[in-house]
């Protein structure tokens, strides 16, 4: 099986020892399969339903890729956070790293066969992604920003997050999709910052929106976010429920600027290809 031109898909543990080594995604680690598709969780249940009209009759490829190094761990002492940070030095570096790896990966795809990019609207995502946006040659509207996907905690009613002008004005090839009427991030609550029941109730939106025409068109995804909300959406998808989801307490672990591999299939099953996968990026040691 094959996406997106000439890439291979890592669909089961079967079809992965038949490929050579050069050919597989991340390397050799074999896929692991996991339960259906049907959360239950103590705030509600999408329903993922079969997806037939998968193209090329599926999975679709969904890329969990993390920020990279955020600028706010080089402040000074006693300095405070920035509420939007940029990147560090070593996070431009990752940044280049991981353009290099999806340049390799979909360099021989038409433009009308690559991926369908979507970010975090914070400027660590857009600035990781943005090497690569740069490098492919993707089609107009196939690169998305999208307001409900920020860190935990980063908006409420007392903090509307960085206005997608703002955004528009630095990262031009995105377009901007689940922003509110004046173009701050899709908050939906009643407090002044996010609360943990609020963020498992949009990461269960999000979650649903990957069963949309939209998605099922692109076969493939790479999702620019992060490390919260990636363990999130691994807890939804693949374990069927947000209900274990607390704050800190990682089950599914990404490290920066690297890439977890979920393949959502036509039965509505969710697979495993690699995890927190960062044999891409060289130099210092990572987090």
């Amino acid at each position: 099986l094959r996406l997106a031109g000439s890439l291979p898909l890592l669909a089961s543990a079967t079809e992965l020892r038949l490929l050579p080594p050069s050919e597989a995604s991340f390397g050799s680690r074999p896929v692991s399969p996991c339960s259906p598709c049907s959360p239950v969780s103590s705030i509600g249940s999408p329903k993922f339903e079969p997806m037939p009209d998968l193209p090329h009759g599926g999975p679709l490829r969904l890329l969990l890729v993390r920020h990279a190094q955020s600028a706010n761990k080089a402040r000074r002492v006693g300095q405070p956070a920035d509420a939007d940070p940029g990147l560090t030095d070593l996070g431009f570096e990752e940044a280049d790293e991981l353009a290099n790896k999806m340049v390799s990966m979909f360099s021989e795809c038409r433009p009308d066969e690559l991926p369908l990019v979507v970010s975090s609207p914070m400027r660590r995502c857009l600035l990781t992604i943005y090497p690569t946006v740069r490098r492919l040659p993707f089609e107009p509207g196939s690169c998305l920003c999208r307001g409900d996907c920020y860190e935990f905690g980063c908006a409420g009613l007392a903090k509307p997050g960085t206005p997608w002008d703002v955004i528009a004005g630095n990262f031009p090839e995105f377009e901007p999709t689940s922003f509110g009427p004046k173009g701050s991030w899709d908050y939906r609550g009643a407090n002044d910052k996010e609360t943990g029941t609020e963020f498992r109730t949009r990461g269960l939106r999000v979650a649903q929106w990957l069963q949309s025409p939209q998605v099922r068109r692109a076969g493939a995804v790479i999702f620019m976010i992060h490390q919260t909300v990636a363990d999130l959406l691994c807890q939804i998808l693949v374990d069927g429920t947000d209900a274990n989801w607390e704050y800190g307490e990682l089950q599914y672990r990404l490290r920066n600027a690297s890439i977890t591999e979920l393949f959502l299939q036509p039965s509505g099953r969710v697979t495993f290809g690699v995890t927190n996968s960062g044999t891409h990026l060289q130099g210092a040691p990572r987090r």
